[in-house]
Order: C-alpha cells, then structure tokens, then sequence
C-alpha cells in the first residue's frame, strides 16, 4: 500500500462527513461555529506567543491586541454557540454583499470580451447569496453554515480522489 492510499480514504471521509453534513445542516453549522471559535482562540495564542519575539513595540501591542480579541471572541463562540452562529452568519452576508459590488464594479473595468460576463454573473451570484443569508436570517443562521460546510467537504473529498487517481499513474 503506497502512500497515496491515503489520499483515497481522506477523500472518502470528507465526502461523507459532507453528506451528514448536508443531511443535518443544523449539527453541520453548529460544528462550523466551534471549528471558527476554536480556530479563533489557537489563532489569538499564537499571536500573543509571537509578541514575544517581535521587536518593534507597535508590531508587539498590535500583536497582543488582536490576540486577545481573537482569544476573546473565541470563548464568546464557544460559550454561546448559537449565538456565535448568527454572529458568523451575518458576517458571511455582509462578505457576499462586498463581493457583489466589488465584482460588480470589476466586472465595468473589463473589456466586454475578456471575462466581462462570468463577472457580472459571479456578482450577481454573490448577491444573490447575500439576499439568501438576509431574507430569511433565522433559518439562514441555523443552516447556512452547515450546508457550506458540507459542500465544501464534498468537494475536498472529491479534489483528494483525484489527486489519489493522479498519484496511482506516476506510482505505476
């Protein structure tokens, strides 16, 4: 058994845990939400571990900032998770909302033949999201995530087959 045998089975269970993930979109956001608030306070260590080898005293008080905003937010997260649900939920329809207008406003500096089109259509699908996340927030925070989440690992799961498939040509 080679090592990209391992790329296979990785493969495999993300595409599974994407399919409960996409099942349950409940359980898939609440999971998203402690994956963030866990990931938000291991960041915020780091960052405050790193103001100690950092030489320029802005560079450390920056540092020590937003480590402990970042630690801060991470126990807010955790020690709410439904709340810390919407909280990132929201914060995802104001990024669709961003993206929108950024592509929009891209999409004019283009030349009409040289992409124009897949951007005013990549903006109009950010905005769309964004009307999603907003017009029904309650149900939005409650599945949004999951369901991102279990797409996401579907298509990391598929990506991983593929780079087995890939590595099984060069291995043989």
């Amino acid at each position: 058994m080679k090592g990209s045998f391992w790329w296979l089975i990785g493969g495999i269970l993300s595409i599974i845990g994407g399919f409960f993930a996409l099942l349950n979109p409940l359980a898939g956001s609440l999971t998203a939400t402690l994956v963030a608030g866990i990931t938000f306070i291991a960041v915020g260590i780091v960052l405050i571990i790193g103001l100690f080898s950092a030489e320029r005293a802005g560079t450390k008080l920056w540092m020590g900032l937003l480590g402990l905003a970042l630690v801060f937010v991470g126990f807010q997260v955790l020690g709410n998770p439904l709340a810390g649900m919407m909280s990132l939920t929201a914060a995802l329809g104001f990024v669709f909302i961003f993206e929108a207008v950024s592509k929009l406003f891209l999409a004019f500096t283009l030349d009409r033949n040289s992409g124009f089109w897949l951007m005013l259509l990549s903006a109009a699908l950010s905005a769309v999201l964004a009307y999603l996340v907003f017009s029904d927030f309650l149900l939005s925070s409650a599945t949004m995530l999951g369901i991102f989440l279990g797409v996401d690992l579907i298509m990391n799961g598929a990506s991983m087959i593929s780079l087995w498939s890939e590595a099984r040509k060069i291995e043989a």
